[in-house]
């Protein structure tokens, strides 16, 4: 822990680092893409399959879901094996089981080809991309971030679009396998991702593997799950409100990617016009997240407070989706919406880092991800389930602004629960064995006294 610390302090902000930016901007671009424009397959797929509304938003909700909730997993496999060998091996396995998923006789056996393997797949090179930008930058991390994260929004700008054309041109068949070779960039794009290390580190580690070749399946039993997974954070308030407040918005967020296709379609608006919505979504998405990274970086800016306040007009314009009858209408939305995903997502791991610490970057973002999954995976049913039972999709809609909103206003007092929580750890501190002192220089002293003791 103290030579990561002393890497992540002495970030080079800038150099290679731009280069991973780069990379974790693509991740974004082809992993975010796919997703957010799975609302285009959705129609596809409910008259492929003739399932429910609910089952069949199983086959991306499973995806979104796995593909956040192995990140733990995938922290161990980054410490064991790297994060480049961990992110060519996840886009291998997401490539082919996209391409697999095509020959699915029904959509239980879509999701867990296209959901589970697919996620599975997505997640090991999501991680390892978003966390290795932030170990690369210090006072550049925010703007660092907000770049590599822009790849998100034009993957949707993009891939919504072109997802419509391929499924005109060549089914949703010919259009899934084209994707399977789209994500099989993401093997290059992996190779990109070196990690930080202090110099000297780095040439006695290489020694050391010449002298010492321990087999991976070795290395992995003896690796200490614990220096990954710190648990010691769901003890931390600070970490169980963000988490509450990532989960429950996690819960809507994905709702309206899913379900706005098909609305428009119930609309009497074309198939087009609900790409056009999602590519709009995207391209501010995209223009947005530069800024809010800038701003983020500002001294007089506070991100929670901004975060929290996206998600509340977010959520508010949500609800009021269904109500637009007109084209026009939904444009404004999508630019309402596209700017509360932007900042909801840049400054997910810039407050992780200023509350908890960039040393518990790794593991908090690992744990947190896991929920958001677990969140991903309920979400979108739920709202398929209300959507099949009402015959529209007022209340899919309803429930994700309900739930933006709500977790935007339960994350106003995190910086007062952060403070507290750090005044109750340091008084903690104070205290030996009982004995409560007044300064640290009685700490001190008498630390000093029981160590002479020892000796």
């Amino acid at each position: 822990m103290g030579q990561e610390r002393y890497c992540y302090e002495n970030a080079p902000d800038g150099g290679w680092g731009w280069v991973v930016t780069f990379a974790a901007f693509m991740v974004g671009v082809i992993l975010d893409g796919i997703s957010y424009s799975f609302g285009i397959f959705y129609i596809e797929l409910l008259q492929h399959f003739q399932e429910s509304k609910s089952l069949t938003s199983l086959i991306i909700s499973v995806l979104n879901g796995t593909y956040l909730g192995i990140d733990p997993i995938a922290s161990i496999l980054v410490a064991v094996y790297g994060y480049r060998t961990v992110a060519i091996f996840g886009a291998c396995l997401a490539s082919v089981s996209f391409f697999l998923c095509t020959f699915s006789p029904n959509v239980r056996i879509m999701i867990l080809v296209y959901g589970l393997l697919g996620g599975a797949g997505l997640g090991l090179v999501y991680l390892p991309a978003i966390v290795s930008v932030g170990h690369y930058f210090k006072k550049k991390r925010a703007l660092a971030t907000g770049i590599a994260v822009c790849g998100s929004g034009i993957g949707a700008f993009g891939f919504a679009p072109l997802s419509e054309f391929l499924i005109k041109k060549y089914t949703w068949k010919g259009a899934m396998m084209i994707m399977s070779a789209i994500v099989l960039n993401l093997v290059p794009i992996a190779a990109l991702l070196r990690p930080l290390e202090d110099s000297r580190s780095y040439s006695k580690r290489m020694q050391d593997s010449v002298r010492n070749k321990s087999s991976p399946a070795k290395k992995c039993c003896d690796f200490d799950i614990s220096s990954t997974f710190n648990f010691e954070l769901l003890k931390s308030p600070t970490f169980l409100v963000f988490g509450m407040s990532s989960f429950i918005d996690t819960l809507g967020s994905f709702i309206p990617f899913i379900y706005i296709p098909d609305l428009l379609n119930d609309k009497g608006m074309t198939s087009l016009q609900g790409a056009m919505i999602i590519a709009i979504i995207g391209i501010t998405n995209t223009v947005v997240r530069v800024f809010v990274g800038w701003l983020a970086d500002r001294p007089w800016a506070d991100a929670i407070i901004i975060k929290g306040v996206a998600l509340v007009i977010g959520g508010v314009a949500t609800m009021f989706a269904p109500m637009y009858t007109v084209f026009s209408g939904m444009v404004t939305y999508a630019v309402v919406f596209g700017i509360s995903v932007a900042v909801i997502v840049s400054y997910q791991s810039i407050i992780l880092a200023e509350l908890l610490g960039i040393e518990k970057l790794t593991s908090s973002f690992g744990l947190l991800t896991m929920c958001k999954g677990i969140s991903a995976i309920i979400g979108a049913p739920i709202a398929g389930a209300l959507s099949d039972e009402a015959g529209d999709y007022k209340g899919a809609f309803y429930l994700a602004g309900i739930t933006i909103a709500f977790s935007g206003v339960i994350s106003f007092p995190l910086r007062a629960i952060n403070r507290w929580e750090k005044r109750r750890e340091k008084e903690r501190n104070n205290k030996i064995n009982g004995n409560e002192f007044t300064s640290d220089i009685e700490i001190q002293i008498t630390s000093t006294s029981r160590e002479a003791l020892r000796v």
